[in-house]
């Protein structure tokens, strides 16, 4: 299955008005990149709510944003959940980044996970505290850069590369019921790349290691970028500040 979302065909006086307030809009930069360049899904309402496995359509231009959030205190909570999706290139020479942006997902002890990501269905699975692909300590301290050095690829825990058009995801929360206070929650971002050419123009932005992607996911909120250095907002201490004010 595809994902597409229908939208009813707005008036031309309504479609003016709307193209007017957008212009305004899009004098705060974060903000249009924000409207424009991600598309953001549910991923428990819009990916696994059919019994079909989900394919999610990338390109250059936009990424995505699966998100899951679950308080243990409110009233949907599910003991169990299981999906599995893939993520495809639209273009045939774009290769695909999957970083976990945040996440808060139970562990058994440090070698196992209660609940889990996998990006890639043979990868390792990912649990914990994470942020920007990178494990945060009981101190809140975000680790050093390239924690895991994975068959030569400077892979971080919630970070996954793909050099092909098709990347697959499983994400599991097991039935294990959530100690008071305790949030589920997770969001992982995908975003399309490809090589560096000598002279490359500002079009992309180089994200280090021969990867490129597009200039207008910089300074956005949203670490792009795989290396563990979150270079495309600047670094990822100014990352964490501004994903906190977001979120006060």
């Amino acid at each position: 299955m595809h994902i597409y979302i229908h939208r009813p065909r707005p008036n031309m006086d309504f479609l003016k008005a709307g193209l007017v307030i957008l212009s305004m809009l899009c004098l705060l930069p974060s903000m249009c990149r924000s409207n424009l360049t991600y598309r953001k899904y549910d991923i428990r309402n819009n990916i696994c709510d059919t019994l079909k496995d989900t394919d999610i359509i990338l390109s250059y231009d936009h990424a995505v944003i699966l998100k899951y959030s679950l308080d243990s205190k409110g009233l949907d909570y599910r003991p169990s959940f299981y999906c599995r999706y893939k993520v495809l290139s639209r273009e045939s020479n774009m290769g695909i980044i999957a970083i976990v942006q945040k996440m808060k997902f139970r562990k058994l002890s440090e070698e196992m996970c209660i609940d889990y990501l996998k990006i890639k269905i043979d990868g390792l699975p990912t649990c914990g505290h994470i942020l920007f692909g990178k494990t945060v300590d009981k101190n809140g301290n975000i680790t050093s850069t390239y924690e895991n050095y994975i068959r030569n690829k400077y892979w971080t825990q919630g970070t996954h590369i793909q050099g092909d058009n098709t990347l697959e995801t499983e994400m599991s929360l097991n039935n294990h019921r959530p100690q008071i206070n305790d949030t589920l929650e997770m969001e992982v971002a995908y975003t399309g790349f490809r090589r560096c050419y000598e002279g490359e123009s500002s079009e992309w932005f180089d994200c280090g290691h021969n990867v490129c992607i597009k200039s207008s996911l910089v300074n956005d909120g949203i670490v792009n970028c795989p290396f563990g250095d979150c270079r495309d907002e600047g670094n990822c201490e100014l990352a964490r500040s501004q994903l906190d004010n977001e979120t006060k």
